[in-house]
């Protein structure tokens, strides 16, 4: 299912990071990812996100930059709603993910056994917001979003 929006949390019996997301419809999913699928998706947004620095400018200069623009106009905004599960809601652990470019950002699928699958269609500055959170949730898992 292509998600909407989604809200990450860190689910402390789990041990995990859990993706309380939704779809165009309100149909809603808890995804869980473990650390060390984390720890693999990081580096592929960022090498991503790096590709984009423009040809004889420093790289962290212009990414640093740019994460903290990002960070600043989220800060203006209002704060969304976050995406709550419930007990029916579905619960799946992650165990692949795939991402593949578009002209604007990453499309990323979400796979858990068969029957479970998400689309998260990303664009960069959006996956900068991404990156941000799941820094965040790896470097002090009490953090919401």
């Amino acid at each position: 299912m292509p998600l909407q929006t989604f809200t990450a949390r860190y689910d402390p019996i789990e041990d995990r990071i859990c993706l309380n997301a939704v779809d165009a419809t309100g149909a809603k999913q808890a995804i869980y990812l473990t650390r060390r699928l984390m720890d693999q998706i990081i580096p592929v947004v960022a090498k991503h996100l790096e590709e984009k620095t423009p040809k004889g400018v420093p790289a962290d200069v212009v990414q640093s930059m740019t994460q903290k623009r990002i960070r600043q106009a989220r800060q203006a905004e209002p704060l969304a709603e976050p995406v709550q599960s419930d007990p029916e809601t579905p619960r799946w652990l992650c165990t692949t993910i795939q991402m593949s470019k578009q002209d604007a950002g990453l499309a990323v699928t979400l796979t858990g056994d068969a029957a479970c699958k998400a689309q998260i269609p990303l664009a960069d500055p959006h996956l900068r917001t991404v990156l941000g959170i799941f820094r965040k949730q790896c470097a002090d898992p009490t953090y919401l979003t």
